[in-house]
């Protein structure tokens, strides 16, 4: 079964190393409680046929074919969980209308309407604001439809995303779904792991050449954390990078020798 997380670039699931499974142990009443302390949340699953599996990453799955999945993406600032599903879609927009530039038969009457029924687009889908914001959606080829159920959730300014993925028309997914995504907890991180957070968020701003972004990130690491000499060159790369931009709504005068100068003179204390 194909999963949804690769086609969502912009997620990153921050997992190290290889995932070992272990059987999960059962709450009191039958349910599985799950302890993710890598992504820094913690949820519940329902009872289910043949038990759960569940991996060192807080991912689950059950002999039905049914999948749980944790994963984290980096906003520039303060994220909602609206905002977060308003950024998930439209980077899978982006991907499925490159996908249609690319595809010869996408030109014969424009664009998606043409994509063969096998595309593994995004389609019949559904957004929902309770417990949480919610996206549900199907993929896969005709022959066997995925049906994806996201909810979405925030932390300062990183989304975290739960996907429920199984064969369209499995109803135990649905009620995975429901029990994970309205006992979702998410939990602070310890000072450590959200610098790290905050530091690959920033990189990898840099990297997908979103310099503003980036300096919004590294900037708010400088001020929880003025020691932190990695934040400042991290933002003293992203200012450089805005200065080189002519289109820039920051390369200005003004931002040039306001900010940049202040990034500057922190830089070489």
């Amino acid at each position: 079964m194909k999963k949804a997380l690769p086609l969502l670039a912009v997620v990153a699931a921050c997992a190290g190393g290889k995932s070992s499974e272990r059987p999960a142990s059962p709450a009191p009443d039958g349910a599985v409680q799950v302890e993710d302390a890598l992504h820094g949340v913690s949820y519940q699953l329902p009872p289910g046929a043949g038990g759960w599996q569940v991996a060192n990453d807080g991912n689950a799955r059950v002999s039905s074919g049914v999948q749980v999945e944790i994963a984290t993406f980096p906003l520039a600032r303060q994220a909602s969980p609206a905002a977060c599903r308003d950024a998930a879609r439209e980077r899978l927009k982006a991907v499925r209308q490159r996908s249609d530039e690319d595809d010869p038969q996408a030109t014969r009457s424009g664009g998606a309407q043409d994509i063969p029924p096998q595309a593994d687009g995004p389609r019949n889908d559904t957004i929902g604001d309770a417990p949480t914001a919610l996206w549900l959606f199907t993929r896969g080829p005709a022959s066997a439809p995925v049906r994806n159920r996201w909810a979405f959730y925030s932390r300062g300014s990183d989304c975290l995303l739960l996907q429920v993925s199984g064969p369209q028309g499995e109803a135990f997914a649905d009620q995975v779904f429901d029990s994970s995504a309205r006992s979702l907890k998410v939990l602070p991180l310890s000072a450590e792991r959200q610098r790290d957070v905050d530091l690959l968020a920033g990189m990898g701003f840099l990297e997908r050449r979103q310099p503003a972004a980036a300096l919004d990130r590294f900037e708010a690491l400088t001020r929880r954390e003025p020691g932190f000499a990695k934040a400042h060159f991290g933002a003293l790369m992203a200012g450089f990078e805005i200065g080189t931009d002519a289109s820039s709504p920051r390369n200005s005068a003004s931002w040039r020798s306001g900010r940049w100068a202040s990034c500057s003179s922190r830089r070489t204390r």
